[in-house]
């Protein structure tokens, strides 16, 4: 009995099709996937806070200022905020999140917070770039997601936004 054999040359080109077929989607992947995990990752590092000043973003006239809020929200986060909030003017400051949660009764502490100081909250990613004639021009991009316990952050604001695009999801405690 005669196991192995030759490959003809349609057989050879039917291997090679196959390898190709296999090995692009791989390779197709290697760019956006690259960015998709560092913002990904991101969300999952301990909430951060980013001041962007009303003169140069887009919400002007409508707020004095965004916040950017990129994390999960861990014992420390309250503390942390306070801190980044001192003495800075928040009236009309939007707080823009892009969080995968954290810690329930922090959250719920925090969102109080942001009650008391009348914020106004969002769902985004806060992006800036630099124009050809100088300067910097910011704009929130509704990709972006508020998870489990982001959504009592979301709700503590005076004015909540959820562009389209942008992602709540919520879960039971």
């Amino acid at each position: 009995m005669h196991l192995v054999r030759s490959l003809s040359f349609s057989g050879l080109a039917q291997v090679c099709a196959t390898v190709f077929c296999l090995s692009v989607p791989g390779i197709a992947m290697l760019g956006p996937s690259a960015y998709a995990a560092d913002t990904l990752e991101e969300r999952k590092l301990p909430m951060t806070f980013t001041w962007y000043d009303a003169r140069a973003g887009a919400c002007e006239p409508d707020c004095n200022g965004w916040i950017g809020a990129v994390g999960v929200v861990t014992a420390d986060t309250p503390a942390k905020f306070d801190e980044f909030v001192n003495d800075r003017h928040l009236g009309d400051v939007t707080v823009v999140l892009d969080s995968s949660g954290g810690s329930v009764l922090d959250s719920i502490s925090m969102g109080r917070r942001w009650r008391e100081l009348r914020l106004k909250t969002a769902v985004g990613m806060v992006i800036e770039r630099t124009p050809v004639g100088g300067g910097v021009e910011r704009d929130v991009l509704p990709n972006a997601y508020c998870e489990s316990m982001c959504v009592f952050l979301l709700l503590a604001g005076e004015t909540r936004t959820i562009p389209t695009g942008a992602h709540v999801r919520v879960h039971q405690i």
